[in-house]
């Protein structure tokens, strides 16, 4: 594995799904943002708009880093409002929706499949991010962000930390299974649907909106 991600997170990303003598074979594919990852906030009609993707196939080493630094985002830019929604259900939507209501936000998550359904939940392998001198410092950031956070919660599924190295390694499958068991426990409310338009989601009752992609 390349030491562009270590020693700052390790990820398994071998979940192997057996049953009797059969090992079950997924394929996924990752989308990829040639400019690289994108977080930041823009006006869209009487909507504030968090935009946060573009971490290809590294969501997990990007997932606590991106979700709190997308929640100081707009905790800076707007009006106070307590109902948000969050669009996307892989590991990047789900560490925002639960980031969001430990903040004690109103949550509401809208994707079109959920885990065990989602690609980050069967993830096999990794592609890099495009990494520029316009957000490399970025990407840095949140992946130190990210272990730390993986280094105080100790209660998901999946987290091994390695003392010798002061590696972590993150089973994906079983942090994205369990990450999605405990928000479906929370108040977060699931809502299983696909937008097609953008006018879709502007309709949304709710004035701030987090954009996975």
């Amino acid at each position: 594995m390349k030491k562009m991600f270590m020693p700052v997170l390790l990820c398994l990303f071998v979940s192997l799904y057996a049953q009797k003598s059969e090992v079950k074979e997924i394929a996924c594919l990752q989308p990829y943002r040639d400019s690289g990852i994108r977080l930041e906030c823009e006006k869209m009609a009487d909507k504030l708009i968090i935009h946060s993707y573009g971490y290809g196939g590294a969501g997990v080493l990007f997932s606590w880093g991106s979700a709190l630094r997308a929640c100081d985002i707009m905790e800076h830019e707007s009006s106070g409002d307590k109902k948000v929604a969050v669009l996307g259900a892989g590991v990047i939507g789900l560490a925002l929706a639960y980031e969001l209501e430990q903040r004690g936000y109103q949550v509401s998550i809208y994707a079109r499949s959920f885990p065990p359904h989602t690609i980050s939940s069967n993830l096999t392998g990794i592609s890099p991010i495009k990494e520029n001198n316009a957000n490399k410092e970025l990407a840095n950031n949140l992946r130190k962000i990210t272990y730390k956070k993986f280094a105080e919660k100790n209660d998901f599924a999946g987290i091994t930390r390695e003392a010798k190295n002061q590696e972590i390694i993150v089973d994906t499958h079983a942090f994205v299974i369990d990450l999605f068991e405990k928000i479906k426990k929370s108040t977060v409310e699931i809502h299983q649907v696909e937008f097609i338009k953008r006018d879709e989601i502007l309709a949304l009752s709710q004035k701030v909106i987090f954009l996975k992609q």
